[in-house]
């Protein structure tokens, strides 16, 4: 999957950002001080998945809503690092010191968690990759409608470069109805312990023609526009 890093506030020095960074995601300042990238925010089944712009890139973070949990995935800063250095996919890392009491309300992430997901199935290939729409993501933006979709893989397979592994794909669309285009806003590799492994979130999405879609998103597009 193709990775788009940040270009814009990156700064020289790279090599002082092991230690500090080490500091920082153990602490709350990771969560509300450090500027989020809006268009790399998803939220489903109970999950956040978002990205933090530091002076370095930016680093990859997964929250759940309820026992307000919280991983460091990656980073990009600006190449891409896994947990432990590894520059091939390594597992997340919980972050001590951001959960329970200590907890630090953030407000975007505030209003993501009170969302809820109501997965509709709307298709099935050959290969029994299933593609589902969460029901209640649905929400108009301008001239188009914002939708959030899964797709669950009958085999675990794994993503280049990273060797990612993922069971499921999960993606934020936009849907323009009137002219028949879409674009992706992001879209994240899911492993089997629903652990984002790799993402892309472009900073200018490129717009397509529904005419050339998978079946599958042909299928979601007829469905979310047809519910409008």
């Amino acid at each position: 999957m193709k990775i788009w890093t940040v270009t814009c506030c990156l700064v020289m020095f790279f090599s002082s950002f092991s230690s500090a960074w080490s500091q920082e995601r153990d602490s709350n300042l990771i969560r509300t001080k450090l500027p989020k990238i809006p268009q790399s925010m998803i939220h489903f089944d109970n999950r956040i998945v978002y990205a933090n712009l530091t002076p370095y890139g930016y680093t990859q973070i997964q929250e759940t809503c309820e026992d307000k949990n919280v991983w460091y995935l990656y980073g990009n800063l600006p190449k891409r690092t896994y947990p432990s250095n590894a520059k091939s996919y390594g597992k997340p890392q919980f972050m001590k010191g951001v959960s329970g009491d200590s907890y630090v309300a953030d407000e975007a992430i505030t209003q993501e968690c009170k969302k809820t997901s109501e997965w509709k199935q709307l298709h099935k290939d050959d290969q029994g990759t299933v593609t589902w729409l969460d029901t209640n993501s649905p929400e108009k933006k301008d001239n188009a409608l914002k939708a959030i979709v899964k797709m669950d893989y009958a085999e675990r397979s794994y993503d280049p470069p990273y060797n990612a592994p993922y069971i499921q794909k999960i993606s934020t669309y936009m849907f323009y109805c009137e002219a028949q285009n879409y674009m992706i806003i992001n879209g994240y590799d899911v492993d089997k312990d629903q652990f984002v492994t790799d993402g892309y979130f472009p900073l200018k999405p490129e717009m397509a023609p529904i005419s050339e879609a998978l079946d599958a998103e042909k299928e979601v597009f007829k469905y979310v526009c047809g519910q409008r």
